[in-house]
Order: structure tokens, then C-alpha cells, then sequence
């Protein structure tokens, strides 16, 4: 018997806590990259945006929230998510690496290198 839990498992227990806690952000993150997972991006996008309202210096859901958006064609909406990581972790390496790909998607490819 398996203890790993799916997605839709770990949406429901973030969906649980959050009832406890409204504004944790670190559940609020969860519970987006878990919508992400299942392919509910407007959910995920929410879920982003809702961390984000409570604390906006929280990096990784900017960075995810900029995946999700590429991921739906908006690359420069997506670009934008990226740049407000980017100003909080300069040094990350997979951002940087989001960031290239979101602008030669928009084709900037001078600026992607």
C-alpha cells in the first residue's frame, strides 16, 4: 500500500489548512503548484495571486506564477512574474533560466543570452 498521496489529495489538505489559516502563503503556494499539477491553471493562478496579496516579496510564487502563464501562451505576462522574482533572488539559477526561455519565446533572443 502506497503512502504517497496524488495531487488531488494534496489540494485537499492545503484546501483544509487554509480553512485554519486563510493567509499562509507557504500553504497558499502549495495548493497552486498542486492545481498546476492536475492542469487547473486559472486555479493555480489564484492560488499564486492570493500568496501573493499576503506577502508579495515571496519569490516562488512569482516565479510559478510566470510558469503557469508561459505555460498558457502568455509569455509577457509571464516575463513580468519572472522580473519581480528575478528583483528578489537575482542568484537563481532556474529563474534565470524561465526568464531566457519566456523572452525568446517573445522573440528576444538578444536579451535571452
Amino acid at each position: 500500500m502506497s503512502s504517497a498521496l496524488t495531487d488531488g489529495s494534496r489540494k485537499a489538505l492545503y484546501d483544509r489548512a487554509l480553512a485554519l489559516k486563510p493567509g499562509n502563503v507557504q500553504c497558499l503556494y502549495n495548493r497552486g503548484l498542486s492545481q498546476w499539477a492536475l492542469g487547473w491553471r486559472q486555479d493555480a493562478l489564484a492560488s499564486y495571486k492570493r500568496a501573493l496579496s499576503h506577502d508579495g516579496r515571496f519569490a516562488p510564487a512569482w516565479h510559478n506564477r510566470g510558469n503557469v502563464l508561459r505555460e498558457m501562451g502568455r509569455a509577457a505576462e509571464a516575463l513580468e512574474s519572472y522580473d519581480k522574482a528575478q528583483a528578489l533572488t537575482p542568484q537563481d539559477a532556474l529563474l534565470c533560466y524561465s526568464r531566457a526561455t519566456a523572452l525568446a519565446e517573445l522573440g528576444r533572443l538578444e536579451e535571452a543570452n
